[in-house]
């Protein structure tokens, strides 16, 4: 789709697939495989976010949640509260309701080996929300788990999107540093020379 350059929010085949997916997950549900109608669901709500349509997404995502706590999928809920922040910040551009959302995924993703991936996706989320408001430190410590989750995965696009978030927030952080030197005050060699002296006098008395 993106090579396509699909990601438009009138696209018609964004369309076309949203309402595919929810009729699957209907068809799904009514023949006893509430797991399988949960994941197309979440693919229904992802069409629509895809596509900036944030109020339709915003209802589709909780039903996917009510459907996956019924099928005990908390990996689809995990990624259904991912999507919400997602939908809060670019859309609402709701920092504190993106967080809460993202923070909910991520309790539910737990410590579970087997959720790694799902688990690095989150944070790797939460290190991009982070950073857009300059928390900097929290967002490198965020987004350095993905990382170490990446390296043991096989999943190269995991790694890429988790090297790729850690190098912006180092060169926001680079940014951020160059811009407190920029403000330092300026100082001649003799100035240098005249506090190195009074220093020393300070040490000796």
């Amino acid at each position: 789709a993106r090579v396509e350059g699909l990601l438009q929010p009138q696209s018609i085949e964004f369309s076309r697939l949203t309402q595919e997916f929810t009729r699957l997950s209907g068809e799904l549900l009514a023949h006893g495989h509430p797991a399988d109608a949960t994941f197309a669901l979440l693919r229904s709500a992802d069409c629509l976010r895809i596509v900036r349509q944030w109020n339709a997404a915003r209802p589709v995502y909780r039903q996917v949640i009510v459907l996956a706590q019924r099928a005990g999928r908390a990996d689809y809920e995990a990624k259904a509260w991912l999507g919400i922040g997602r939908l809060e910040k670019f859309g609402a551009q709701n920092h504190h309701a993106a967080r809460e959302a993202i923070d909910r995924a991520l309790v539910l993703t737990g410590t579970s080996p087997e959720n790694g991936t799902v688990r690095a996706d989150i944070l790797i989320g939460r290190a991009d929300l982070d950073s857009s408001v300059g928390e900097l430190d929290q967002a490198l410590a965020d987004v350095s788990q993905p990382v170490t989750i990446a390296r043991r995965s096989v999943d190269r696009d995991l790694l890429f999107n988790a090297l790729f978030n850690r190098a912006g927030v180092h060169n926001q952080l680079t940014e951020t540093l160059f811009k407190i030197y920029g403000s330092l005050p300026c100082v001649t060699p003799d100035e240098w020379r005249g506090c190195e002296g009074l220093g020393r006098e300070v040490r000796d008395d």
